[in-house]
């Protein structure tokens, strides 16, 4: 297994993890 091919891959879950919570706090926000 390319450990750096997995540390992208689990870069990229996180990333997309924090764009969704934000978009969820604007989302509350807006309200």
């Amino acid at each position: 297994k390319d450990l750096e091919s997995e540390n992208t891959r689990l870069k990229k879950l996180l990333a997309e993890q924090v764009f969704e919570n934000d978009l969820i706090k604007d989302a509350l926000r807006k309200k």
